[in-house]
């Protein structure tokens, strides 16, 4: 008798909770709808959620997690310069391999190539 009392209990309490979500769902469907009736309402929570926004990436700006497009645009650009100032020398080593053979110029030249590469592999500017 007591399992069978214990059994009717349970059923009880999950349907009495199953009712209480289900009137839950409703209430939060009704505050929805509540709220899109008012406009000023609507207004507050997008600008909250705009000013949040805003603070996040703030915060992220000043913690050094975001650069301003500007910076790097400037950053990519001195690259970009000091590639091809690296790259101008090339030419001016050109009197080394004047009386070269064609292999010893070709590995010559690739070991200039592979001295720009390392340079700026290392961190150069």
């Amino acid at each position: 008798m007591d399992a069978w009392l214990s059994d009717r209990r349970a059923s009880n309490n999950f349907g009495a909770s199953r009712l209480e979500a289900d009137a839950e769902e409703d209430d939060d469907e009704s505050a929805i709808r509540a709220l899109s009736k008012n406009p000023e309402r609507i207004a507050r929570i997008k600008l909250i959620i705009e000013r949040t926004a805003k603070i996040k990436l703030e915060r992220e700006m000043l913690s050094g997690g975001l650069m301003k497009r500007e910076e790097v645009e400037r950053q990519w650009l001195q690259r970009v310069y000091s590639v091809r100032a690296k790259m101008q020398e090339i030419p001016l080593r050109a009197s080394l391999i004047a009386i070269k053979s064609e292999a010893e110029c070709e590995r010559i030249l690739t070991d200039w190539m592979r001295e720009v590469c390392e340079y700026y592999a290392n961190g150069g500017n």
